[in-house]
């Protein structure tokens, strides 16, 4: 009779082993999907954040080029690009007009080696010449071209 209960109880015992370890991997699953979910959403508020960078330094570089748009001949500042947004590097490119192939003056923010690769396009005023560039940046007008890093005269 001893065998007896000796057996049931390594039974027993065997059960409540093979229930916990069922139990210890269905958490463990849960916690996986959790996790995945969680990072993905993180991800994806990181690229939010950092487009919305990209579209800000943008709206402001188009804001002092359209201010000196509506200015008199004469006007003429100095405003600052940054290096980096919030430690990413990223590219500028201005296409100016010319009539032909490039029908509106484009600025172009792109940034460079990140997980996000699409670029923001702008149209900026067709009386655009010069350049965008990182760091000081000249802004005048003359004869009714705005003038960006050259002498329009």
């Amino acid at each position: 009779m001893k065998q007896k209960s000796s057996l049931s109880e390594k039974l027993r015992l065997g059960q409540v082993t093979i229930e916990f370890i069922g139990m210890f991997m269905i958490m463990f699953f849960v916690f996986l999907i959790f996790f995945y979910i969680a990072s993905s959403r993180i991800g994806e508020m990181h690229q939010e954040k950092s487009w919305e960078l990209l579209k800000s330094q943008a709206g402001i570089i188009k804001d002092e080029i359209t201010l000196a748009a509506i200015m008199q001949d004469g006007y003429y500042r100095v405003f600052k690009v940054p290096e980096r947004l919030e430690g990413i590097n990223y590219s500028i490119v201005l296409l100016p007009y010319n009539g032909t192939n490039i029908k509106r003056s484009t600025l172009i923010l792109q940034y460079v080696n990140f997980s996000m690769d699409t670029p923001y396009v702008l149209s900026l005023p067709d009386n655009l010449k010069g350049n965008v560039y990182k760091g000081e940046n000249e802004l005048r007008k003359d004869n009714g071209w705005i003038c960006l890093n050259v002498n329009c005269t």
